[in-house]
């Protein structure tokens, strides 16, 4: 076997204030962060992720995400919550504010961990060569790997990556070469479940793991941001939403949108729906209603277009219904 050690160049590195950055003021103890506590990032990477203006972020998940980013020991990092509450865009947007690149990897349950290792393409002879998958190239230049829905993929697939954590290389098995792991290469799964399977039946697809696979791994448990979050939210991307005459149509947005969240946990209640408003959506809904601004039902339309034409009729149906009682006269 051929071991191949990863380039020696990489971006310079570049120290970041954490206060400034992030907006993080205080530590877990609720004690005053110091303004001259920096993190380490890099001055540009073509392939960190864009940065989210208006995104807010926790003190918990934000400290041990960035904890995991600088310290990751051997381990894999494995948010857990429910859909749309922003597991990926954590690890992502600290990312972002770092100039650290991302890898993203949408999960499923016919995915082959082998595909993320190696790909063939065309030689030009009329033959195929290989050429790095996703996860190698992650892997050779030192990328944050984000595998979102980890749970849904077949419990044999994450044997691979457990030869990622505990012997920190890579064997590519077409050619036989052998990666070490770049220093800067961090592992994150996300998913809905806490790698036991789906205990609530709310998520088709999700299967249980082995539990020797998420062993070693660190797990934050991510929520939805609480409403007084949102509402800042929604007042960063629609600022004419959020003058002072119009406030409580941002409060009633994510009023309505923890209304729904309860209904898709609550199967069988009065009002059931088989998919959450989650934050991305909401912030979608308060854009979509300023671009139909002059048209009849502007509030109806974009949430129609954000979330409620994914629902089957019924569904949609009782999403306008609750959404009336509670908008009340600026529905309409």
């Amino acid at each position: 076997m051929n071991t191949t050690e990863n380039p020696t160049s990489a971006p310079k590195d570049k120290l970041f204030p954490l206060v400034a950055t992030f907006g993080i003021t205080h530590n877990l103890l609720g004690e005053e962060i110091d303004p001259k506590l920096s993190l380490k990032g890099f001055d540009q990477h073509p392939d960190a992720p864009a940065v989210i203006p208006y995104y807010r972020f926790n003190t918990e998940t934000f400290t041990h995400g960035a904890f995991f980013l600088m310290n990751p020991g051997k381990g894999i990092l494995f948010l857990s919550g429910p859909q749309g509450c922003g597991k990926s865009s954590l690890m992502e947007q600290i990312c972002a504010r770092l100039n650290w690149p991302v890898t993203r990897v949408a999960a499923h349950e016919k995915m082959h961990v082998d595909d993320l290792i190696i790909r063939w393409i065309p030689d030009g002879q009329g033959g195929l060569k290989p050429v790095d998958g996703l996860l190698t190239k992650a892997f050779r230049e030192g990328h944050v790997t984000i595998i979102d829905e980890v749970d849904s993929l077949p419990p044999g697939e994450l044997i691979t990556f457990n030869g990622l954590r505990d012997k920190g290389r890579l064997v590519v098995p077409a050619t036989g070469e052998v990666i070490n792991r770049h220093p800067n290469f961090r592992l994150v799964f996300t998913g809905n479940s806490n790698g036991a399977g789906d205990q609530t039946g709310l998520y088709a697809g999700i299967k249980r793991q082995n539990a020797a696979s998420f062993d070693g791994t660190r797990c934050i448990l991510v929520g939805y941001p609480p409403p007084e979050v949102e509402e800042e939210i929604l007042e960063a991307v629609a600022p004419a939403l959020g003058k002072k005459a119009q406030l409580d149509i941002l409060q009633k947005m994510v009023s309505l949108a923890g209304k729904l969240r309860q209904a898709f946990t609550a199967a069988g209640g009065e009002l059931a729906v088989s998919i959450p408003l989650s934050t991305r959506s909401l912030v979608d809904w308060a854009e979509l209603t300023l671009q139909y601004k002059k048209s009849p039902a502007p509030l109806a339309i974009a949430l129609d277009l954000a979330y409620a034409n994914r629902l089957d009729e019924d569904e949609r149906m009782a999403v306008h219904e609750a959404a009336k009682l509670t908008f009340d006269h600026h529905w309409q």
